[in-house]
């Protein structure tokens, strides 16, 4: 296997397009220097940034559809150093951007949020939620907080609330809590009636969804929210408050919450406590909690107990005293029990009496990880048997118990009924050297329980995989790893390692969309990038049918949305920019099918700006003031 000596890897998108040549079949006049180029998600309209504009291209016929100019005070910072990034946040699923400061329809230019009107001063996060056919998107106004609703549909906004008053240092510091791969990010919830439960600082808010209008605003500090299987009820952790709870500054690998001993019980929809005493105690700060049997394990300090939501005096366990034992690390729910991890040892308890069922624990040959606050995943069902994924972790069951394993991405086909997870064990990787890192592969038919492993070679930690003809396509940002499988057993094809020329690095936009967008079927979800919020499947399933049907007064606005509808069912190639055997910088393509380079783009720069746009099947690359346009 031949090793690339120069590379930096463009973003792989969800779907590609064949067809190639060398030349550009358009080349366009930006005003300013070119900065970035964004491919709006739910359009495909490629979004030029310069020092001093943002430029939004028809990807039909190449011509602008808008320009407006950039705020002066952000090109500025970015000239000293500053990312610009923050400037442009694409508002997935929807025609929306949140650009220079305003939310505007990309596909028309029309502006729904004015950011000089509201006094806009950055962008916070956003929602959707398809029971009420609304965008939410939270924006950090002069000394406010503020909620927008907006329509995608009609592309109106319907109403806005201010949340709470903030300074411009607090905002500073809340955005800085919020962004990257942190847990510590409480999204919203639907209540049984339609209202919206919002995380607001140190207060949760129920919004009326139809207007806009605060029904109840608790002074609560939550670190995480729960609720029952009906949507009616509110279990709250109260976050830890002095330098434990300063202790959940997110870190670059995400930190576990940290709470303290207090529960809370709520009424959803009155925001009233349904424990006279107002909240309940536990014996230890609590560590983790996760849901069981319709009710709830609350983990502290000196141990753990289950409960149920049941209105009362305060929480009473299941069990008249907490199993006690003090460093639990994680529960898994086994066929014969709850199995209790300590840090290394192991002990399976009966979750009728929590009792022992075992004479003496299981001595582990490592410490296990420790139980992160995510949220599992709804269940995919297949027959009697399912799989989710909770935290770092992936949850099979197919009648034999369920079985847990560590995993960095995972595919699930349902035509084949195989579940494809992969994993790299991190601990090996400071003696690796040269050559690839070694990975894991599992292949499991969740129809029949058939699991065959294997294991592979690919440098770096795996950020996606794609089912292609013959196998399976595993990638990160410096290459790929192609493997045959026949149903039964594995067989590896080839792999790529492209270093970079720059030492930049271009993250996968396509997997972090997929990361985003799978928030859909997620209840309760936890992570910051789960932007869907919906307790109704079916409700999703009509917004995404209306979103497919979505037509503009602008002929061509209108077909720019259908033809990128269309577009994202291919997924046959990926593309990566490195230098070639005669040491000129290219882009290569690479058909995942087969892992062979079957096209070079010629680039200009070893730092160059580009995005490919798989479904209109077209490259984009900017130089200076020119923007070249490149088939694929």
């Amino acid at each position: 296997m031949k090793i690339r000596t120069f590379f930096s890897l463009l973003l792989l998108g969800a779907s590609f397009f064949a067809s190639a040549q060398v030349e550009p079949i358009a080349q366009l006049t930006v005003q300013g220097g070119g900065k970035a180029i964004f491919i709006h998600d739910f359009t495909g309209v490629p979004i030029v940034q310069t020092n001093e504009t943002y430029t939004a291209i028809n990807p039909i016929n190449h011509t602008a559809l808008w320009s407006v100019d950039r705020n002066k005070t952000t090109a500025a910072l970015e000239s000293v150093g500053s990312s610009g990034t923050d400037d442009y946040v694409d508002i997935f699923s929807t025609p929306f951007a949140f650009l220079n400061g305003s939310i505007l329809n990309v596909l028309t230019g029309q502006v729904l949020v004015d950011g000089v009107k509201d006094e806009i001063k950055s962008f916070s996060t956003f929602y959707i939620i398809p029971e009420a056919e609304l965008i939410l998107v939270e924006l950090y106004a002069k000394g406010k907080v503020r909620l927008y609703g907006l329509d995608p549909f009609t592309s109106e906004m319907k109403w806005d609330v201010d949340l709470r008053e903030m300074s411009g240092l607090g905002q500073a510091v809340a955005s800085a809590e919020t962004s990257g791969p942190a847990p510590y990010v409480i999204p919203p919830l639907l209540t049984a009636n339609g209202d919206l439960l919002y995380h607001n600082d140190k207060y949760l808010a129920s919004v009326d969804l139809s207007s806009g209008q605060l029904k109840w605003n608790n002074k609560l500090n939550p670190g995480y929210i729960f609720q029952n299987e009906d949507a009616t009820k509110l279990l709250i952790a109260e976050k830890r408050g002095g330098l434990g709870g300063a202790m959940t500054m997110p870190t670059a690998g995400g930190a576990p919450n940290k709470f303290s001993k207090t529960l809370y019980l709520l009424d959803a929809n009155t925001g009233e406590s349904l424990w006279s005493k107002g909240d309940s105690k536990m014996d230890g700060n609590i560590q983790f909690i996760m849901p069981y049997d319709n009710g709830y394990i609350v983990v502290h300090d000196a141990g753990f107990n289950i409960f149920d939501y049941t209105p009362g005096k305060s929480a009473e366990g299941r069990w008249k005293k907490d199993y006690s034992e003090k460093g639990v690390k994680d529960i898994v729910v086994e066929e014969e029990g709850l199995m209790v991890y300590f840090k290394n040892r192991r002990m399976l308890i009966d979750p009728a009496t929590g009792d022992d069922l075992w004479k003496k624990t299981e001595k582990l040959e490592k410490e296990p990880a420790a139980y992160l606050m995510a949220w599992r995943s709804r269940q995919t069902q297949v027959g009697d048997n399912y799989f989710y994924t909770q935290g770092g972790k992936i949850y099979v069951n197919v009648g034999r118990g369920t079985a847990s394993y560590s995993y960095d991405a995972y595919d699930y086909n349902a035509d084949t009924k195989l579940l494809v997870f992969t994993n790299f064990n991190d601990e090996d990787a400071a003696a690796i050297k040269v050559g690839p890192w070694r990975h894991s592969a599992r292949a499991i038919n969740m129809e029949t329980g058939d699991s065959e492993g294997t294991t592979y070679g690919i440098r770096k930690e795996v950020q996606s995989v794609d089912k292609v003809e013959n196998g399976y396509f595993f990638y990160n940002d410096r290459g790929f790893a192609l493997l045959n499988f026949d149903g039964a057993d594995w067989s590896e094809v080839t792999w790529e390692y492209y270093p970079d020329p720059s030492r930049g690095e271009r993250f996968l936009k396509g997997a972090v969309m997929s990361v985003a967008l799978a928030g859909a079927s997620v209840k309760n979800g936890l992570a910051g990038s789960s932007s869907v919020i919906t307790n109704d499947d079916a409700a999703l399933g009509r917004y995404e049918a209306r979103q497919s049907a979505l037509e503009s007064g602008n002929d061509a606005a209108s077909e720019m949305v259908k033809r990128r509808r269309v577009g994202r069912v291919e997924n046959d190639f990926g593309y990566f920019f490195a230098g070639n055997d005669d040491n000129q910088l290219v882009l290569f393509k690479v058909d995942k099918n087969t892992g062979e380079e079957v096209k070079e783009y010629p680039f200009d720069d070893n730092q160059p700006v580009y995005e490919i746009d798989s479904a209109y099947g077209q490259l984009y690359y900017l130089v200076d003031d020119q923007l070249k346009i490149f088939a694929l």
